[in-house]
């Protein structure tokens, strides 16, 4: 059960993207925001021509991280 209620916002984020692409032609880039555990962490995620493209700074190396 927490498996599926921690993969849950992100499969929401992907259906937003993936719907967001089909309903326009263009590129949609959304802003990535740190949380108090790390707050030197920044970037964007942005969907064009049917694929994903995450850019990512200030992020621990070896570490796990999550898209909400």
């Amino acid at each position: 059960m927490a498996i599926a209620r921690k993969a849950a916002p992100f499969a929401l984020v992907l259906t937003f993207l993936f719907v967001a692409v089909s309903s326009t032609a263009g590129a949609v880039s959304l802003p990535l925001k740190a949380e108090k555990d790390n707050p030197g962490g920044s970037g964007t995620a942005a969907l064009e021509n049917g694929k994903i493209s995450i850019r990512a700074e200030g992020l621990r190396p070896n570490g796990v991280y999550t898209v909400w």
